[in-house]
């Protein structure tokens, strides 16, 4: 067996006996990676359009979205429903609450050039993007104000989103404030090309 690996992308492919190739990185190729999708319970409403989770591929890459799921929770009972809906923005790198670090799925595989990955805090939204308009939402998800409502959205389907160069991806409430007691939580898979 037979191994060559890129000095540049540290990409690996066994080549067997029988001439078959594995790559050792993302299927593709290219190394893939996992992200935390986290924004604490809501202790103070967060206004309707705040954002509560963002990503934004460096300047040099662009992000393959493979896989994930997205879940809302909710632990108060007040009246109406609370949406969340994912939208594309491009203006700059998200700021304020909590910074997340994307994890390569194999060790082997270089860290992620993909740092602007931030969940909001419990009481203020992100700050400092210019998300595109309702009308250009990518989804939406609703959750009536029950306590102990929640609804997962499996992110499995989405292959084939791609974020170029200096792109984000954001997760925001919309059309009403984020409720205090609303949680959001998941995963995202995505890989740099």
């Amino acid at each position: 067996m037979a191994q060559i690996q890129d000095p540049v992308t540290a990409v690996a492919a066994k080549v067997s006996a029988s001439g078959a190739i594995n790559v050792t990185a993302g299927g593709d190729g290219y190394p893939t990676y996992i992200v935390q999708i986290y924004s604490p319970r809501v202790t103070t409403a967060i206004g309707a359009g705040g954002v509560l989770w963002a990503i934004r591929a460096p300047a040099t890459k662009t992000l393959d979205i493979r896989n994930g799921q997205i879940r809302l929770s909710l632990d108060t009972v007040t009246t109406g429903e609370v949406g969340v809906e994912m939208v594309r923005f491009s203006t700059s790198d998200p700021a304020g609450g909590t910074l997340y670090v994307a994890r390569p799925k194999n060790t082997a595989e270089p860290a992620a050039s993909t740092t602007a990955i931030r969940g909001a805090s419990a009481t203020a939204g992100l700050t400092g993007m210019t998300v595109e308009a309702t009308t250009n939402a990518l989804l939406h998800i609703s959750l009536p104000f029950i306590a102990g409502s929640a609804d997962t959205l499996d992110l499995a389907d989405w292959t084939g989103l791609y974020l170029a160069p200096g792109e984000g991806l954001a997760i925001r409430t919309n059309p009403t404030a984020a409720p205090i007691g609303l949680t959001l939580s998941g995963w995202m898979e995505f890989s740099e090309r």
